[in-house]
């Protein structure tokens, strides 16, 4: 559900909120990001149009954090379709979850 906020709202507030500031993210195109830059790229973005997230694995790795990996289309009015395999590590942390890594492999 976190994961499908990122296409659904997509707003530098939404990144803001749910990624952790110490987070790393590595995103084709753009190279691994900072929050702070993840934040700025989103307000810089146009929105996605529609998704679609299938085969969801998760792993648990200790009390408070675990790993998310799924397969997405999503698109945006008037580009092709963006295809790829996406791997999340979510933390815990008072009562919510927050995104401290995360990798994208386009198909």
């Amino acid at each position: 559900k976190l994961e499908h906020g990122f296409f659904e709202d997509g707003s530098p507030d939404y990144y803001r909120e749910m990624v952790d500031d110490e987070a790393m993210l590595v995103v084709p195109g753009l190279g691994r990001l900072t929050k702070a830059q993840c934040v700025d790229a989103a307000g810089q973005a146009c929105s996605w149009t529609s998704h679609r997230i299938d085969e969801v694995e998760w792993l648990d790795l200790d009390d408070e954090m675990v790993a998310l990996s799924y397969h997405v289309v999503a698109e945006r009015r008037g580009q092709d379709p963006y295809e790829a395999w996406m791997t999340s590590v979510w933390r815990e942390q008072d009562g919510r979850w927050k995104l401290v890594a995360h990798q994208q492999t386009p198909v």
